[in-house]
């Protein structure tokens, strides 16, 4: 059996710490003995198992009174049979230590019964210490697989949702040029490829995911007209910044899916910038109230609760008309 699974064991675990407690004390004794020029003899070892098997007994007392009656509401009891314990055991370790300590002990019997009142309160303390953290370790891995869980959940619905669209504007496209229409198909694959690529991936490359987006610019240009025009520009000191991915891409189509008109003009304008760990994106784009075009309604939905999960508090994210123009933009502190 290995190690790593003998630490996992509370029983090993504590063995390992009262050896180390042992360790301690007997350093301890030694060097008391030590500074004040005595012989060690047998006597500082004798002292020092008495008093670690007293410090033993003290914490598993301690314990075992907190779970019979303290646990049980019967507070009066536990309170008596604590100080009672602690006295008992103070008692026994001054009886066993007078009887190798030559001269006896300097300090008197209630230090004795104080010092094992507080050593039991102590071992209380470190039982409630580490339940706590454990306590904590198993809800914070309960939250992160969670977590982990509803990303993936929004990330599975954001690709039919991306589909739904692309496979509209491509049937669309094709009944009135079936070569455009077979290159926006080329166009999809490619963009499907990258979609297959980071479903195990949490994290991408902001070049990759700037790769993808221009992918999808290409595709959307071949079903706008010539009246229509996409003006993408990209501004970022560190091309190998990490960002979650698909983070961008909501906005960008819904820009230019409501911001471009087959039968009239159009300017749908998006600039990408990342600069000292600052990703932004903004657009804006001509609208019409009232328009109706179809969608799923996943998009920025999504984008809110993908952002609230992985960037809390470090975005912020807008869209709002202003005249004849709408307006959005999102900021993310990476």
């Amino acid at each position: 059996m290995s190690l790593t699974v003998f630490l996992k064991k509370p029983l090993f675990r504590d063995i390992i710490g009262w050896c180390i407690l042992l360790l301690f004390i007997g350093l301890t004794v030694y060097y008391s003995y030590d500074s004040q020029g005595e012989n060690i003899g047998s006597e500082a070892p004798a002292i020092t198992l008495i008093l670690w098997g007293s410090i033993i007994a003290a914490s598993y007392l301690s314990l075992f009174l907190h779970r019979v009656f303290f646990e049980r509401a019967k507070y009066f009891l536990y309170g008596l049979t604590y100080l009672g314990g602690a006295t008992v055991i103070a008692f026994v370790f001054r009886f066993t230590g007078e009887l190798v300590v030559e001269g006896g002990f300097a300090q008197s019997a209630s230090s004795d019964v104080i010092n094992f009142i507080f050593i039991m309160g102590l071992a209380l303390g470190i039982r409630y210490a580490k339940r706590g953290l454990l306590d904590q370790y198993h809800l914070q891995k309960t939250q992160a697989l969670l977590l982990k869980s509803e990303l993936e959940t929004l990330k599975s619905q954001l690709n039919p949702h991306f589909l739904f669209n692309s496979l509209n504007n491509i049937y669309g496209v094709n009944l009135s040029d079936s070569k455009k229409g077979s290159e926006m198909i080329i166009h999809l694959a490619e963009l499907y490829r990258y979609f297959l690529d980071i479903q195990k991936k949490d994290w991408v490359s902001l070049k990759d995911e700037l790769a993808f987006l221009n992918h999808y610019m290409e595709l959307e240009k071949l079903r706008l007209t010539e009246n229509n025009h996409i003006h993408y520009t990209i501004n970022i000191d560190d091309e190998n910044t990490k960002v979650a991915p698909l983070l961008l891409l909501p906005i960008i189509e819904n820009a230019i899916k409501f911001g471009t008109f087959p039968g009239g003009q159009s300017v749908v304008d998006i600039q990408i910038r990342c600069n000292s760990g600052y990703l932004s994106l903004s657009t804006h784009n001509r609208y019409q109230s009232g328009r109706n075009i179809v969608s799923s309604g996943y998009g920025i939905q999504n984008l809110k609760q993908r952002l609230s999960l992985l960037y809390p508090g470090r975005f912020v994210l807008q869209s709002e008309p202003k005249d004849t123009l709408w307006f959005a933009s999102l900021e993310i502190n990476l």
